[in-house]
C-alpha cells in the first residue's frame, strides 16, 4: 500500500486490515483467525456495555455516564466493520491513485504529492496523540479511583460477580481496558484514513490544476504545429480522464464512509451535550474532570477534521475552472478552446462530501453542530 502506509500498518496490527501481500497464502488464514478473535472480543465488550446501560435505568447519573461511553464504543465498532466489509472498495480507490494519470510527472508535482503525504502523516500523529493521551488519562484515573475499591472503569454486564474474587475482578478490569484501547485505536486510525484520503484527493486536484496552468512547456512551443495539435488533444483527453478519476474516487469515498460519518455526527451531538453537562458539575481538580476534558477534546477534534478536510476538497475542486482559465489560451487551437469551455462548464460545481447524504462536510456544518449542542445544553440546564 503506497498511500497512507502508516495508517494501514496500525490497522493491520489491530486485526482489521489484511496486508495485500498475504492474500492467497497461509498467512491470510492465520490473519483471518486473528481478526475473528479481535471482532469477538470487541463485540462482546460492546454488548456488555449495552446490557449494562439497559440495567442502569434506575440510576440517572449512571445511565448518562454509561450511555456516553456506550455510544462511543458502538461508533468504533461500526467503523471496524465498515473497514472489514469495504476493504476491496478501498483497495480499488488506492489503485486509482496509483494509476498513470495520478502519478507525479515532474518535480513540482512530486513536491505537491510529498506535501500531501506529510500532511496525512502529521494528522495521524497529531490526532493519534490526542486520542492516546485521552486513553492514558482515563486509564490513570481508573487506576487511582477503581483499583482501591475494585470497581470497573466502565458500566458493563458480566455473567459473574467480579467483586467477590480478585481474579475475576482483574480479568474484568483488563478486559474493559482492552476494549477501550481497541475502541480508541481503531476509531482513531479509521478517522485518519478518511482525513488522509481527503488530503490525497486535494493533492490530485492541485496536480490537475497545475497541469492546466503550465501545459504549454518550452518543448511544445518549439514543436511543429501538427505535433502541437496532437499533443493538445492528448493533454485534454488525459486531463478529462484524470478529472473523471478524481470524481470517481470522491464518489466511492463518500459511499464507503458516508454511513460511519453520519453515525458519528448523529451521536456526537448527543455525546457533546451530555459530556458538557457532566463536566459542569465536576470539580476542576478531579481526575474525572481531566478524563472528560481529554475525551471531549478528541470528540471535537474528530468532527472538526472531518469538516475541515471535506471543506478543503470542495474549495480545491471549485478552483479548477479558474486554473483552466489561467492557462495559455492564445496558444490553444480552436478545437481545444471549445473543449476546455465545455470542461469549465462541467467543473463549476464543486465536489461535496456528505454525511449520510444529509449533512455536508464543511466548516459551517461544524459550527452548526456546536450551536445545536450548546442549545441542547441550555435546555438541559433549565430542566435540571
Amino acid at each position: 500500500m503506497k498511500v497512507l502506509t502508516e495508517n494501514f500498518r496500525i490497522l493491520q496490527y489491530c486485526g482489521v486490515w489484511l496486508p495485500v501481500k498475504w492474500t492467497g497464502n497461509f498467512k491470510e488464514k492465520c490473519y483471518h483467525f486473528y481478526t475473528i478473535i479481535i471482532v469477538l472480543l470487541y463485540s462482546s465488550f460492546c454488548v456488555s456495555c449495552v446490557i449494562g446501560f439497559l440495567m442502569s435505568m434506575d440510576d440517572i447519573e449512571k445511565l448518562v455516564n454509561s450511555g456516553v461511553m456506550m455510544l462511543t464504543f458502538i461508533t468504533s465498532f461500526v467503523k471496524m466493520m465498515n473497514l472489514l466489509i469495504k476493504r476491496n472498495d478501498m483497495l480499488q480507490i488506492f489503485g486509482y491513485m496509483d494509476g498513470r494519470l495520478c502519478r507525479p510527472q515532474n518535480t513540482v508535482e512530486k513536491s505537491i504529492q510529498l506535501n500531501s503525504t506529510d500532511r496525512a502523516r502529521s494528522i495521524l500523529k497529531f490526532y493519534g496523540s490526542m486520542v492516546m493521551g485521552a486513553v492514558i488519562t482515563i486509564t490513570i484515573g481508573s487506576l487511582f479511583e477503581d483499583v482501591p475499591t475494585r470497581n470497573l472503569p466502565f458500566n458493563g454486564y458480566l455473567p459473574y460477580y467480579h467483586s467477590e474474587n480478585f481474579g475475576y475482578w482483574i480479568f474484568a478490569f483488563l478486559y474493559q481496558h482492552f476494549g477501550h484501547f481497541c475502541c480508541a485505536a481503531i476509531g482513531c486510525v479509521s478517522d485518519t484514513v478518511v482525513y488522509g484520503t481527503l488530503i490525497q484527493i486535494c493533492s490530485q486536484l492541485k496536480i490537475l490544476k497545475y497541469r492546466f496552468r503550465n501545459y504549454m512547456s518550452e518543448k511544445l512551443k518549439k514543436s511543429e504545429i501538427s505535433s502541437v495539435m496532437i499533443e493538445e488533444q492528448n493533454f485534454f483527453d488525459d486531463s478529462l480522464e484524470h478529472h473523471l478519476i478524481i470524481l470517481q474516487i470522491s464518489s466511492e469515498v463518500n459511499d464507503i464512509f458516508s454511513f460511519t460519518i453520519f453515525t458519528q455526527f448523529l451521536l456526537s451531538s448527543v455525546i457533546l451535550t451530555v459530556t458538557i453537562k457532566t463536566l459542569s458539575s465536576l470539580s476542576l481538580m478531579s481526575s474525572k474532570f481531566a478524563s472528560i476534558v481529554s475525551y471531549l477534546s478528541c470528540m471535537l477534534g474528530q468532527i472538526f477534521f472531518f469538516c475541515w478536510y471535506g471543506n478543503e476538497v470542495s474549495l480545491e475542486s471549485s478552483g479548477i475552472t479558474s486554473a483552466v482559465y489561467e492557462g495559455d489560451w492564445l496558444t490553444y487551437s480552436l478545437k481545444t478552446r471549445k473543449n476546455l469551455l465545455i470542461f469549465m462548464a462541467r467543473t463549476i460545481y464543486p465536489i461535496v462530501f456528505t454525511s449520510g447524504h444529509i449533512v455536508t462536510l464543511t466548516v459551517a456544518s461544524f459550527n452548526s453542530l456546536i450551536k445545536m449542542s450548546y442549545s441542547a445544553y441550555n435546555v438541559l440546564s433549565q430542566v435540571a
